[in-house]
């Protein structure tokens, strides 16, 4: 991986966004140690599926995803991941975007323009990845090819040429 790597990473004030290991759990998504790496997919997917959440089988409430910037922030350091080829787990990091996607059919549903403008930031910068995302679906990979047709379809994208 170049020197260009999650550049701007460090430049985010994680401490006062509530998530101070942020930029150790993503960078730990590159890690070569699948233990290390399905740790810090953990932490990402707890904040992210099951913030406020009743169990792990609902989402959180979406105000909950979105009382801070956090998932506007995070988004562009997920698409990068995928952007590099020696990126293992593909599939887990599109896992993660397709749960901030999902949160799209709950926005209507809060209330508080704040939460809304958030919410309108994070559907903008997954919809960034989409050139990533296309280039997914021809991976070797059948799970991350399938998670990149999820991802698309999730973001209002299904038409995938």
């Amino acid at each position: 991986m170049s020197s260009e790597f999650l550049v701007g990473l460090d430049a985010v004030d994680w401490v006062s966004l509530g998530y101070p290991e942020m930029p150790n759990w993503i960078r730990n998504l590159a890690s070569n140690t699948p233990e290390l790496r399905a740790a810090s997919y953990n932490q990402i997917e707890d904040l992210i599926a099951n913030a406020g959440s009743q169990s792990p089988e609902n989402y959180g409430p979406i105000s909950e995803l979105l009382k801070t910037e956090m998932p506007i922030y995070i988004t562009p350091f997920l698409i990068e991941l995928l952007d590099y080829e020696k990126i293992e787990d593909k599939a887990s990091i599109l896992q993660l975007i397709y749960d901030l996607a999902n949160y799209q059919d709950l926005v209507t549903s809060i209330d508080g323009e704040v939460y809304k403008a958030r919410a309108k930031r994070v559907f903008e910068a997954l919809r960034q990845g989409e050139p990533t995302y296309k280039m997914l679906l021809s991976d070797a990979n059948a799970s991350v090819r399938n998670m990149a047709k999820q991802v698309l379809s999730s973001i209002g994208l299904s038409n995938f040429s």
